[in-house]
């Protein structure tokens, strides 16, 4: 049975300048999540978070580069300037807690 979302991100040659670089995104944002758990919620929940978050970050601004709607347009910039600050601020927190 396929697991969800398997080949989604494969390239095809029908794809569009913004869909290949949606799918760039999705992968690597689904590379990156493979983080080992460490049994303390308060750790595991940042870490995998972390790349939860860049992942959106890199999917807000390809659709900077290429959506034309003011309100996604608005939307992405927003996820951008939101999601930079909690990734910042997860980063911090590991940091403090020697991680």
């Amino acid at each position: 049975m396929p697991r969800h979302g398997m080949g989604k991100t494969k390239p095809d040659p029908k794809d569009t300048a913004s869909t290949v670089e949606f799918k760039a995104a999705d992968a690597a944002m689904m590379k990156e999540m493979h983080v080992a758990y460490t049994g303390d919620p308060d750790v595991d929940f940042r870490t995998h978070m972390i790349p939860h978050h860049k992942g959106a970050v890199a999917m807000a601004k390809v659709a900077l580069t290429h959506a034309k709607d003011p309100e996604t347009r608005a939307m992405a910039q927003k996820i951008i300037d939101d999601q930079e600050k909690e990734i910042a601020d997860m980063e911090a927190w590991l940091k403090r807690h020697g991680r």
